[in-house]
């Protein structure tokens, strides 16, 4: 009975046979549930059968491959006799072979360690070395820098105080002054140690050698200020000493190598621009005094001339930058090309309006329109005068961008004045309404000839 109902499900099967492919079973990913899910619709007893069919062929297979390669299992079988033997013959001399690869290894590890080691030892031979050379150029340049301004040693001992060292400052700033080659050369090697010093920042050695090289820098920057007052004052005596000349060249081109220009622009600020500016650019000055003023008059438009302490006081200072000043700034101007100062604009500029807001801020009161109209027009006509003086474009347009060149405009209260002025025009037109208005009415009232 079991026979005849599985040989009538056999065949049940067989009419509704479902293929499965073998390589969705021989796939990595192979997932019974993924399977089952996939076949939801098929019954499960149908499923079953299909599955149980699928095993008989594949043990169908399996035993139509043994007996067609039955001489070879039989073979493979006598083949392995003595493969245990010959596999325990060989595991001997395998071992001694990864023995010696292991001691191999080791060696050339401790090889590699030791030339590491050694590499390291090297670069820090070679790095402590670095550090030797460059703290003996230290050395060797403030003992030269040293020489050269003739500054004793003596208190090479102990870390002196700021009292105990700065007598020596002017040891020989006076011979220093006069030797404008000198003071070259020492700037040149001061901006050498400076770049050394940067590289050994943050050594003991440069801490411990610090306060040398702050006596050399106050040395230094002394000697090179007073030398460099001096050759002004020397040059705006007599422009044409081509020794002052010469040495004022010297001086700034030190200020250049050492990276202060601006101390040049202070010395030349507080020497020569500021003593003339706070003579020349004060209330007196604007006080009337024909006989200071002979040649600088303003015409009328009735012909007539009116004397302007204003537009003098503005001629003092053209003249004073085009005469006096011509030589210093031209020279000024050869030493800097290629860097972004220009005593013309950072100095005699904002000293001169520093002087004109400090002195003199009435110019700028729009309270009677008439004067301020008078001040601003000779304040402008001063300002072309002065950008004149700029032998580039590019310095014009720096002029103009300059912070006091801006802040000089913008105290001209213009707003201000044109409210006055349009309010003086307003009152004016209805007056002349109103007057107009009145003579009207009058004629009107007159009586005519023809009612006597």
């Amino acid at each position: 009975m079991a026979s005849d109902a599985l040989s009538t499900l056999e065949s049940s099967l067989s009419e509704n046979h479902m293929t499965f492919e073998r390589s969705l079973f021989l796939d990595t990913s192979f997932s019974p549930v993924v399977f089952l899910a996939e076949r939801q619709h098929v019954a499960l007893d149908k499923l079953k059968g299909e599955l149980l069919l699928a095993l008989k062929d594949l043990k169908t297979e399996l035993v139509e491959l043994i007996n067609r390669d039955y001489a070879d299992f039989i073979n493979l079988s006598t083949n392995l006799v003595g493969v245990d033997k010959m596999i325990v013959d060989l595991k001997s001399p395998l071992d001694k072979m990864k023995n010696d690869v292991k001691t191999i290894q080791l060696n050339l590890q401790r090889v590699l360690d030791e030339l590491e080691s050694k590499l390291e030892m090297r670069s820090l031979i070679r790095e402590k070395k670095t550090f030797l050379q460059l703290f003996l150029g230290i050395h060797e340049s403030v003992v030269k820098i040293e020489e050269m301004l003739n500054i004793a040693n003596r208190e090479e001992t102990y870390s002196p105080t700021e009292e105990s060292w700065r007598s020596l400052i002017f040891f020989r700033v006076d011979s220093l002054g006069d030797d404008g080659k000198l003071i070259e050369r020492v700037a040149i090697e001061y901006n050498q140690l400076q770049y050394l010093v940067t590289r050994g920042k943050g050594t003991s050695f440069v801490a411990n050698i610090d306060w040398r090289i702050i006596r050399i820098k106050e040395t230094l920057t002394s000697s090179l200020s007073r030398a460099l007052k001096s050759s002004l004052n020397s040059v705006m005596n007599d422009p044409s000493d081509s020794v002052a000349t010469t040495s004022l060249s010297q001086y700034l081109r030190t200020y250049v190598l050492i990276d202060k220009l601006k101390e040049a622009e202070e010395a030349f600020r507080s020497t020569i621009i500021t003593p003339f500016m706070q003579k020349t650019i004060s209330r007196k000055s604007l006080e009337f005094n024909p006989t200071n003023t002979p040649v600088v008059l303003l015409t009328e438009k009735d012909g007539s001339l009116d004397f302007s302490p204003l537009r003098d006081m503005y001629f003092q200072v053209i003249k004073f930058i085009s005469e006096k000043c011509d030589v210093i700034l031209q020279i000024t101007r050869k030493v800097f090309r290629g860097t972004n100062y220009d005593f013309l604009r950072d100095v005699v500029w904002e000293e001169l309006v520093t002087a004109i807001v400090k002195n003199i801020p009435t110019i700028f009161n729009p309270g009677i329109p008439e004067i301020f109209h008078r001040n601003y027009i000779i304040s402008i006509q001063f300002v072309s005068e002065f950008e004149a003086l700029c032998k580039t474009k590019q310095s014009v347009i720096l002029l103009r961008s300059h912070p006091s060149y801006i802040d000089f405009l913008k105290r001209w209260q213009l707003a201000v004045y044109f409210q006055i002025r349009l309010k003086e025009i307003t009152t004016d037109f209805e007056n002349g309404l109103l007057t107009d208005s009145d003579n009207q009415v009058s004629q009107d009232e007159r009586i005519p000839l023809s009612d006597f």
